[in-house]
């Protein structure tokens, strides 16, 4: 009996080790999403932002669409204050930016209530949006 027990309660211990982690990991795990609207100098600008991190991973997209006025000049994309890149934008007037930290590439640390910015290279500022969770 005393062995039967002993072992019942090894397979509840491993079953917690395994359920556990799983949880925690869940509950590190954040999406956040921005939709970005235009400047003063840029009314027509928005866009959205997607940022997803958890498991010591981040990842985060940034699309500006109704620039076509800044066609053949860069802008700069900020994430939570932080620059993540540049782009230049086409005839079209949409670029985006995709940055994440497993393939090397630096992703700032966000929570909801940070912003997103797309300036020019000048600072003038393109399109802004702010960070919110999704549930």
């Amino acid at each position: 009996m005393f062995k039967w027990f002993v072992g019942v309660m090894g397979v509840g211990v491993l079953s917690l080790a395994i359920v556990v982690p799983a949880s925690v990991a869940s509950v590190h795990h954040v999406d956040l999403h921005a939709n970005l609207h235009g400047g003063l100098a840029f009314p027509n600008a928005g866009g959205s932002s997607d940022y997803d991190r958890g498991g010591g991973v981040r990842e985060v997209t940034v699309t500006v669409t109704g620039i076509p006025d800044l066609a053949g000049r860069r802008v700069v994309f900020f994430v939570a204050g932080k620059k993540i890149g540049t782009r230049l934008v086409p005839a079209s007037g949409t670029t985006s930016i995709q940055r994440e930290t497993v393939h090397g590439q630096f992703v700032p640390f966000a929570s909801a209530g940070n912003f997103v910015r797309v300036r020019t290279l000048g600072g003038e500022q393109v399109a802004l949006g702010k960070y919110h969770r999704v549930t």
